[in-house]
């Protein structure tokens, strides 16, 4: 839908561009390796975002990827850059320049931003539901978990007992993971580092007002007199 949305900004809205946030798992199918090809081959105006948290749902990506994200995109001819996704001014700067190459009639672009999925890959994830309110949420998972072991057939129960813990080892991992401290929320990282720096705050309002005003233009220009 990008790489489409994009062919209609090269030929009716020059300037325009579309954007694709997708997960590193997406990384593996072939519809979106077509999508960067087809784009990198017609230069289409697009910036391809994978947001890299190291996990395709529930299947570790380094287990079933061959390659470099990064790599694998700049064989199709894109430009790659990589950030830090909790560092906002890192994400603002990159984006920016893969922007502008875009709107220049340079091609497509691809963004690697390495990030963490605080509340797992959709909201509502059944087991931090049951870890965090056992009481209510826990008899819906608990209870499949112990009929598997308890089930007559099937593995040893050392085998059961490992499986079940390796299911549980990620959820556990998640709830300890440093990176949910409050303190190491990117964007009160960011308010805290700018308050103390009038100059560059100054410089970033700047920059957004003038993207802002561009976007504006762009909007009022195209309506109906």
């Amino acid at each position: 839908m990008a790489s489409g949305f994009a062919l209609s900004a090269q030929y009716l809205r020059p300037g325009a561009i579309a954007v694709a946030f997708f997960g590193d798992g997406a990384m593996n199918q072939g519809m979106l390796l077509e999508s960067m090809n087809l784009a990198s081959a017609w230069k289409l105006p697009v910036l391809f975002v994978c947001k890299d948290d190291g996990w395709a749902i529930t299947t570790q990506s380094a287990r079933v990827t061959g390659g470099d994200l990064a790599d694998r995109a700049r064989s199709l001819g894109l430009p790659a850059d990589e950030v830090d996704g909790g560092d906002v001014c890192s994400v603002w700067e990159a984006t920016h320049l893969a922007i502008e190459r875009a709107r220049g009639g340079q091609g497509p672009g691809f963004l690697r931003a390495r990030c963490v999925h605080l509340e797992a890959h959709f909201l509502g994830f059944p087991l931090l539901r049951a870890v965090r309110d056992p009481l209510r949420e826990g008899p819906g998972t608990t209870v499949a978990m112990a009929g598997a072991l308890l089930h007559p057939r099937g593995g040893s129960l050392n085998e059961r007992l490992a499986g079940i813990r390796k299911v549980l080892d990620p959820v556990r991992a998640t709830l300890n993971d440093a990176r949910q401290d409050p303190g190491k929320d990117p964007v009160r990282r960011l308010r805290q580092s700018l308050g103390s720096d009038s100059g560059r705050l100054r410089e970033m309002e700047d920059r957004a007002e003038e993207e802002l005003r561009r976007v504006l233009d762009a909007a009022l220009a195209e309506r109906p007199s």
